[in-house]
C-alpha cells in the first residue's frame, strides 16, 4: 500500500468498507490512521461520490469526543480517510484484557460522553453514526473518551448484512445493529444510534456482547423480534433503574426510544450515582416506573430478597455515623397513622358505593367518518302509519279483549345480517374511495375499527377477505422499497411522457427515487440528475422488482394504485377488475372519475 504523503507502518485490520492502515504524515510527522474506500463503494471513478460528501460534513465538526478527520482525498483509483491516531484502547479491548466489567458511574460517564458527541453531530450537520459498538469507542491515555469512524460509509444493505454474516473477522459489528438496520431500512435517524449506545452500555456492564454465541445469520432475527437477559440478572451490582435506562434505548420500535438526546442526559444524571452530603438515596422498589414494554432487553428476574427490605427506603451512609447531638428524624404516631389509613378507606368505599349505584354508561361508537360517510348510515325501519278514524262515527268503545303478552325476556335481537345487508355497500364504497385515494393504511384502521363491533357471517367473512387482500397490498410497497435499496448504483427503466428512459439508480426517498437519467450526448452517455416519482418507474420493472403478476388481488391493488397516480387510467380500470369483492365498486369509481374528467 502506497499513499502519496504518508509513510505506510502497518495494517490494521479491515471491514466491509474500508481496509485500515496505520501511517505517518510526512508534512507534519504525525502517526495517522488512514482508512481506504473498498472500490466496490466507488461507482463512478472520476466523480464526486456522496459518500464523500458525508465525510466532508463529518470533516467540519469539532467535538473533544470525535476522533478528527484530518482529510477526505483521493489517490489513483484510491479514496481514502486520514484521522486522528489514538493513543488508547478500545471498550471491547479493555474488557477482554480486564477480564472486568466497568463500574456503574464509570459505564454511565463513558454514555454521556459518546451521546455528547452523537447529539453535536445530530444537531449540526443531520450526520447519524450508524456503528455505535464497544469497537468505536476509545479510551485514550488521559481516559477521555473518543467516538470513532463518524462519517465513514455504513449503508447497511443485503450485500452489507451478507458479508457480516459470512466474515468472522467483521462479525463484532452484527451484534449492536438496530432492528431497523437488521431489516435493511435505508431511511435510519440518530434512534439508530440510540440503540447502538445501549448495547455498547449492555457490554460495559454485562461483559457480554448482545446475542452472543448465535449462529450469524440468527443475530439480525434475534435484533428484530428477540430479548436479552436483563442486566442486573446477570451483573447483580447494576440498579434496576439503569437495566431499564438501557432497555428505553433499545426498543425495537424507533418511535418508542427517547425522543432526543437531551432527553437520554436528563436520565443520565438522574441515575447517576452521587453523593450529596454524605448520602446516597437509593428508591424505594414501588416507585419505580415500568419496565418498558416492546425492548430487546427483558424485564428483570425478581430479586431474592424478604418482603421487608423490599419495600424499606434504605439510606446508605458514606460518612460517619451521625452524633447523638444530630436531631433525628420526625416519626408520625401510630394513631395518626391509623386515622390516615382509616380516611383513605373510607373515601374508597364512598367512591366504590356511588359507582355500583350508577347505571351503566351506553357503548359509544368512534368510528372516524370516511369521504362519503352519508352512505354509511343505515336506514329507520319504517313505521306502518296508522289510519285515521273517520269523524263521523262515534269513538269505539275500548276493547275487552286480553292485550297480547310482552316479549319474553330471553327474546333474541334481530340477527346483524338484516343491517349488515343494507350496510356493506355503502362501507365497501367507502373503503374504495380510500384505496384510489392511496389511503391503503386508511382503509385497513377503518375495517379494524368496524369489527370491533357485533356483525353477521356474511359481513364478517367480506370484511376478512377484504383486509387480507389490502394487507398484501400494503406489504408491495415494502418489497418493492426494498428491491429498489438492492439495485441502488444499477439501472431502472422510468417513464419520461410516453418513452422510458434509463435511470441509474442513487437513493430512494419515500415516494421517489434520485440519480441519473443517461442521455446520449455524441459518442458518449452522459448523466442528468433526476428525481422522480416512484409510480413513474415503467409497470413491468415493478413487476419485476414486487416478483409478481396482476393475479393476486393484492397486487393488482398496488399496481391499480400507482397506475392512478401516474395517470394510466386504462391500467388502473385492468387491475380494478382483478381486486376481489371490491372490484365492481372500484370500477365504478373509475368510470365516475373518467366522465367527470370528460366532461370537464
Amino acid at each position: 500500500m502506497e499513499i502519496q504523503g504518508f509513510n505506510i507502518l502497518e495494517n490494521m485490520g479491515d471491514n466491509p468498507v474500508a481496509s485500515v492502515w496505520k501511517a505517518r504524515q510526512l508534512s507534519l510527522d504525525r502517526l495517522v490512521v488512514i482508512k481506504v474506500l473498498k472500490h466496490k463503494l466507488i461507482t463512478r471513478p472520476g466523480e464526486t461520490h456522496p459518500i464523500l460528501k458525508e465525510a466532508g460534513l463529518a470533516a467540519k465538526l469539532k467535538h473533544p469526543n470525535l476522533v478528527p478527520i484530518y482529510d477526505v482525498a483521493r489517490d489513483g483509483m484510491k479514496y481514502y480517510f486520514v484521522m486522528e491516531y489514538v493513543q488508547g484502547r478500545t471498550i471491547r479491548q479493555i474488557i477482554e484484557s480486564t477480564k472486568d466489567t466497568f463500574t456503574i458511574k464509570s459505564a454511565l460517564s463513558v454514555a454521556s460522553q459518546v451521546a455528547e458527541a452523537l447529539n453535536a453531530a445530530w444537531e449540526s450537520a443531520q450526520l447519524t453514526h450508524r456503528a455505535v459498538n464497544p469497537d468505536n469507542v476509545f479510551l485514550d491515555e488521559n481516559n477521555g473518551v473518543k467516538i470513532a469512524d463518524l462519517g465513514l460509509p455504513k449503508a447497511v444493505d443485503a450485500a452489507y448484512l451478507s458479508h457480516l454474516v459470512k466474515s468472522p473477522s467483521v462479525r463484532n459489528g452484527l451484534f449492536y445493529i438496530s432492528p431497523e438496520q437488521a431489516r435493511g431500512s435505508a431511511t435510519v435517524d440518530t434512534r439508530t444510534d440510540m440503540y447502538g449506545l445501549g448495547g455498547t452500555l449492555y457490554f460495559m456492564l454485562t461483559g457480554r456482547h448482545p446475542f452472543a454465541g448465535l449462529p450469524a445469520g440468527d443475530i439480525l432475527d434475534k435484533h428484530i423480534s428477540g430479548r436479552l437477559p436483563h442486566p442486573t440478572d446477570i451483573n447483580k451490582s447494576v440498579p434496576i433503574e439503569v437495566g431499564r435506562f438501557i432497555a428505553s434505548l433499545m426498543m425495537k420500535d424507533p418511535s418508542e426510544r427517547p425522543a432526543s438526546w437531551a432527553e437520554i442526559f436528563r436520565e443520565i444524571q438522574r441515575i447517576n450515582p452521587k453523593t450529596r452530603k454524605g448520602r446516597k438515596i437509593v428508591a424505594k422498589k414501588d416507585a419505580q416506573p415500568e419496565h418498558p414494554r416492546g425492548s430487546t432487553i427483558s424485564p428483570p428476574s425478581e430479586p431474592a430478597a424478604p418482603a421487608a427490605q423490599k419495600l424499606k427506603l434504605r439510606v446508605q451512609r458514606t460518612e460517619p455515623s451521625p452524633t447523638a447531638s444530630s436531631p433525628a428524624e420526625p416519626e408520625l404516631h401510630p394513631g395518626i397513622r391509623l386515622g390516615i389509613w382509616a380516611a383513605i378507606f373510607l373515601f374508597w368505599y364512598i367512591t366504590t358505593s356511588i359507582q355500583l349505584s350508577l347505571p351503566p354508561l351506553p357503548r359509544v361508537r368512534t368510528v372516524s367518518p370516511p369521504p362519503s360517510a352519508a352512505t354509511m348510515v343505515r336506514p329507520a325501519p319504517e313505521v306502518p302509519k296508522t289510519a285515521a278514524r273517520p269523524p263521523d262515527k262515534p269513538a269505539q268503545a275500548p276493547s275487552q279483549e286480553r292485550p297480547s303478552p310482552p316479549p319474553a325476556q330471553d327474546q333474541q335481537p334481530p340477527p346483524a345480517e338484516n343491517h349488515d345487508s343494507e350496510n356493506l355497500e355503502g362501507f365497501r364504497r367507502s373503503i374504495a374511495q380510500h384505496v384510489l385515494a392511496g389511503e391503503i393504511e386508511t382503509a385497513l384502521a377503518m375495517i379494524d375499527t368496524e369489527m370491533d363491533y357485533p356483525h353477521g357471517d356474511a359481513f364478517t367473512r367480506e370484511m376478512d377477505a377484504i383486509r387480507s387482500i389490502l394487507l398484501d397490498a400494503s406489504r408491495a410497497s415494502d418489497v418493492l422499497s426494498a428491491a429498489l435499496q438492492n439495485r441502488i448504483g444499477r439501472e431502472i427503466s422510468v417513464r419520461d411522457g410516453t418513452s422510458i428512459r434509463r435511470l441509474v439508480l442513487r437513493s430512494v426517498n419515500g415516494q421517489t427515487v434520485s440519480g441519473e437519467i443517461m442521455e446520449q450526448q455524441g459518442r458518449v452517455m452522459v448523466g442528468k440528475p433526476a428525481t422522480v416519482p416512484i409510480a413513474q418507474i415503467d409497470s413491468a420493472e415493478i413487476r419485476r422488482l414486487t416478483g409478481g403478476s396482476s393475479s393476486s388481488p393484492g397486487l393488482a391493488v398496488f399496481y391499480m394504485v400507482l397506475s392512478m397516480k401516474r395517470g394510466d387510467m386504462d391500467a388502473a380500470r385492468r387491475y380494478a377488475s382483478q381486486c376481489g369483492p371490491i372490484a365492481p365498486v372500484l370500477g365504478e369509481l373509475l368510470q365516475d372519475r373518467s366522465a367527470t374528467a370528460t366532461e370537464q
